[in-house]
């Protein structure tokens, strides 16, 4: 029995993580294509590359796209030239 609640309570848990990353990606601001440049010192070109790749996550509203301040500062750190 001891098993059962420590198996739930480890399926409680990570649904729990699971809802905290799901609400700071929704509280996550969206940064147009020309601040997310500057932020990340990078050119649109190669934003709009790592986005049409799947390197970069995006949203699109209305024909424009976005990034989330999370899905870019991610990018970034697993961009970053050593």
């Amino acid at each position: 029995m001891k098993d059962v609640n420590s198996n739930i309570q480890d399926q409680l848990d990570k649904q729990a993580a699971d809802i905290k990353n799901l609400q700071a990606q929704i509280n996550s601001p969206l940064i147009d294509y020309d601040r997310a440049a500057v932020v990340a010192k990078a050119s649109g070109s190669t934003l709009a590359n790592e986005a049409k790749n799947g390197k970069l996550k995006s949203v699109r509203i209305g024909g424009l796209v976005y990034f989330r301040q999370i899905d870019l500062k991610a990018w970034m750190s697993n961009n970053k030239k050593s």
